[in-house]
């Protein structure tokens, strides 16, 4: 695969929107991001980093696509909450401590799973196992294509 100008400067967006996006939040909006709800919070953080998978992915595709961008960035949420720091404990309690923790995609999952009753070690099963399931497996399946999804369910 030979990489070609226009693929380089997709790239390369893309990255420094990302450190843009993020030296902003981190310094000017996240006082803001505190008070408000975590899933939000997660969704407005991590905005910026799918316009910037929007742009790497236009870069590895040779093209935009909403649909990869979209899968790159359920991949993107549902490794994140898979990696430490794991800020919702096996009691379902959400620890608080680390920098941008309300903004965190364990704590944006756990807070949208609470908003609908789940709690204690429920709440931790579906953040980390229902979801993860979710966000890395099915859904970016579904999105794929789900003509091809309904007739292997049809069968």
């Amino acid at each position: 695969m030979k990489i070609e100008r226009k693929e380089i400067k997709y790239g390369a967006a893309g990255f420094i929107f990302m450190m843009l996006w993020f030296l902003w939040l981190k310094d000017l909006i996240a006082p803001a991001l505190e008070g408000m709800n975590h899933f939000f919070a997660m969704i407005i953080y991590n905005l910026g980093f799918l316009i910037g998978i929007y742009f790497i992915a236009g870069f590895l595709n040779g093209k935009h696509k909403i649909k990869t961008s979209t899968i790159v960035f359920m991949l993107f949420i549902g490794t994140n909450i898979l990696m430490g720091p794991y800020l919702v404990s096996k009691q379902g309690v959400i620890q608080k401590g680390v920098e941008m923790w309300f903004a965190a995609g364990d704590v944006g999952i756990a807070s949208l799973w609470q908003s609908i009753g789940i709690t204690g070690t429920t709440l931790w099963f579906f953040t980390y196992i229902v979801s993860g399931f979710l966000l890395i497996f099915l859904i970016p399946i579904l999105i794929s294509d789900p003509k091809k999804i309904y007739k292997a369910i049809k069968q």
